[in-house]
């Protein structure tokens, strides 16, 4: 079976008939933040892993902004591209790369089109691609389309381009997967890419569910490779990719603590009709979890390992006999400690759900929270309990229930106990 294997600190691949990396929301500044990330993330895939056939870029290469501080960017750059040409030109040589635009290619929270066409035209002349592109390599089809401003508004002609492209290639080859490439995710899919997005019309996105063989890859959500929630199938695959350099982990829990400083990616690996999608951590500088496995003659008969049905059978995650809740008061203020202790589960505990309940049974908290499931691939263990503040409360009995949740926010039994303000 093709995978990555690891031999004396090498790694390494089986054969394969194709193989490409993919990227996604790489963010570099005019200010030279991410440089650094990135240099080793390309440094890692063609050092610690066999040579790709392509590398694909979902967007969000570099980011058009004028300071962190200022949400309106009001000037255009240049300076960072030619950082990434640099970068690819050293790691990636002569390989074939599949560049897409993002929302951060055009001017950060600025509505003007002038500055927009302007922003574009930097795109054209700086990596040379057309916005929209079907290209074939080594008989793989890859159709990409574009956004064209930070709101990524759809463009109903790119649509219509893309629909017609990946019909023509459907029908030229009755076998092979057809990869489509945008930078925003489609609506109702991957976790977080919900109805709310304005890039796709439910007209484009009935007609890839009409297309088993299309593998949808795009980025801007900043996913986790460990987050399961980053693959769906309906029809259609999606894929969501994860952060490669500047760019805050994407938690589904309101007011969350943003959490940095990950770079990771993913490499598709084809052998025939059965793709293989290792998750990396440039970290680490190796694949982390499982691969997920797409395979072709499944989907063609309406199967699907990722879809709606295996997101509510999916194995919940449940905490061992042994954890219990840690309940203190501290500087006038109601302190929860939840041990991360859990039963052996092919599903990350990646949040929690806390409801409080009064003397009379009344609920006063019920809050999600996430754990700490992204150390995993910073080399660190899970701590071993969490804190976490329920503010003031008033005077008198109190108990608390926690339950583990899964990436589809499925949760195990709970944690129980109760506490006296």
């Amino acid at each position: 079976m093709a995978g990555i294997l690891q031999k004396e600190g090498v790694m390494i691949m089986s054969s394969s008939n194709f193989r490409f990396t993919a990227i996604s929301d790489v963010h570099i500044t005019q200010f030279h933040s991410g440089e650094e990330v990135f240099s080793n993330a390309l440094k890692v895939l063609t050092e610690q892993f066999p040579p790709s056939d392509l590398y694909v870029f979902a967007g969000d290469i570099v980011y058009q902004l004028d300071s962190w501080q200022d949400s309106v960017c009001r000037n255009l750059y240049g300076s960072h591209y030619d950082f990434v040409n640099a970068q690819l030109a050293q790691y990636l040589g002569d390989t074939p790369r599949l560049i897409a635009t993002g929302n951060h290619e055009f001017p950060q929270n600025n509505n003007d089109e002038t500055m927009n066409r302007e922003a574009f035209e930097i795109w054209l002349s700086k990596f040379g691609q057309p916005a929209c592109e079907h290209r074939v390599v080594q008989g793989y089809h890859f159709i990409k389309t574009a956004v064209m401003n930070w709101r990524m508004d759809q463009v109903p002609e790119y649509e219509t381009w893309a629909m017609e492209e990946i019909r023509k290639a459907l029908e030229e080859d009755t076998e092979k997967p057809v990869f489509l490439i945008t930078h925003d995710a489609m609506p109702n899919t991957v976790m977080r890419a919900g109805d709310g997005h304005r890039s796709f019309s439910e007209e484009f996105r009935n007609y890839l569910v009409t297309c088993p063989r299309v593998i949808h890859i795009s980025g801007h959500i900043h996913t986790h490779v460990l987050d399961d929630g980053a693959i769906y199938q309906e029809g259609f695959t999606s894929v969501s990719l994860p952060c490669c350099a500047v760019g805050q982990l994407s938690i589904r829990v309101p007011n969350y603590k943003p959490v940095g400083g990950f770079s990771q990616s993913c490499i598709f690996e084809v052998e025939g009709r059965r793709i293989l999608v290792h998750r990396i951590d440039h970290t680490l500088g190796k694949e982390v979890g499982e691969p997920w496995v797409i395979d072709l003659d499944e989907t063609e008969q309406g199967i699907y390992r990722y879809g709606a049905q295996a997101r509510l059978t999916a194995p919940c995650p449940e905490f061992t006999p042994e954890a219990r809740l840690v309940v203190k008061q501290e500087d006038g203020q109601t302190v929860l400690g939840i041990p991360q202790s859990f039963l052996p589960g092919k599903l990350l505990a990646l949040y929690y759900e806390i409801r409080v309940r009064n003397a009379e049974g009344r609920e006063v908290i019920c809050r999600k929270v996430h754990t700490d499931f992204y150390n995993l691939s910073h080399g660190k263990e899970m701590a071993g309990i969490l804190e976490f503040r329920l503010g003031e409360l008033a005077e008198g009995e109190y108990t608390v229930e926690v339950r583990p949740m899964n990436c589809y926010d499925r949760s195990g039994a709970p944690v129980c106990d109760t506490f006296q303000v």
